[in-house]
């Protein structure tokens, strides 16, 4: 296979290290946030999950959370992605 012109150093979305912030879903009691927080190691509310960029729908899918849906039921979610806005350039479209 040739040599591509296109080499890992000029891959910005590859490069770029992104933390996808997840926190219990604020519909939640506070003692359902406080065992859910628990459950997934947060710390002070917070899990925080790093990846390239390019990866970030997959690690969205990894965590349940690739839906752009809120589910009706907090139960049934339990966990939201606190800053999904930022995210939006890597998502599936």
């Amino acid at each position: 296979m040739d040599k591509s012109d296109h080499g890992i150093e000029g891959d910005k979305d590859w490069n770029t290290i992104i933390t996808i912030r997840v926190v219990a879903d604020p519909r939640l009691t506070q003692e359902q946030q406080r065992v859910i927080e628990h459950d997934y190691g947060m710390e002070n509310g917070l899990l925080e999950v790093s990846t390239r960029a390019k990866l970030v729908p997959y690690a969205l899918k990894l965590l349940h959370l690739e839906n752009t849906e809120e589910k009706s039921d907090p139960t049934a979610q339990q966990i939201i992605v606190e800053n999904r806005a930022e995210l939006e350039p890597w998502l599936f479209g």
